[in-house]
């Protein structure tokens, strides 16, 4: 009997993401108290932009692609936005034990990662990356479709474009644009 080519990949990405040695816990409901972040993050052309507010703060970060992120997909580079944000609040101990909803007008970054897999290499390893930063920070990840006007009002996508007075930028705070506590009806 063959292995299937694919058996060599799948085992690659499991060592991945079991890489740390200890077995680690899948947060189901954070313990402690109810510690959630919001964030918006959005990838223009060559630049990048991405808001997040964490214990009350809002946090930003801007800037342009270099090689080789630069020539990559406008879906890699979405998701690897939302990489570098949580890689960088999660240095500043902000992550741990927590609910993250990102909210993004990036459908196929938003089903990549729910569907835990993409037919793109490149998108697969970057879902394994959020994967294995869920499991060993013991963080869940929640992606949230909204629309490209509702970025726009928000402040990101200019933020990813080079502006930064607009929206929650400018003062308004970020759950203004995202009432979850509402009814949709």
């Amino acid at each position: 009997m063959t292995p299937v080519p694919q058996l060599k990949e799948d085992i690659e990405a499991l060592s991945f993401l079991f890489s740390p040695g200890h077995p680690p816990k899948r947060l189901i409901r954070p313990s402690d108290k109810a510690k959630v972040v919001y964030g918006f993050r959005d990838a223009s052309g060559t630049r990048f932009g991405a808001t997040f507010q964490v214990k009350g703060t809002l946090m930003y970060s801007s800037g342009q692609w270099e090689s080789p992120w630069s020539e990559e997909s406008s879906n890699y580079r979405e998701l690897r936005n939302l990489i570098l944000t949580l890689e960088e609040a999660q240095a500043n101990g902000d992550l741990y034990n927590t609910e993250v909803f990102v909210f993004t007008d990036n459908s196929m970054a938003e089903r990549a990662f729910y569907n835990g897999t993409s037919s793109s290499r490149t998108l697969f390893y970057l879902v394994l990356k959020l994967q294995k930063l869920q499991m060993h920070q013991e963080l869940m990840i929640h992606f949230v479709h909204v629309s490209g006007r509702r970025m726009m009002a928000q402040g990101t996508d200019g933020l990813s474009r080079g502006f930064s007075l607009q929206g929650a930028l400018r003062g308004t705070l970020l759950l203004e644009f995202v009432p979850l506590h509402q009814d949709p009806v």
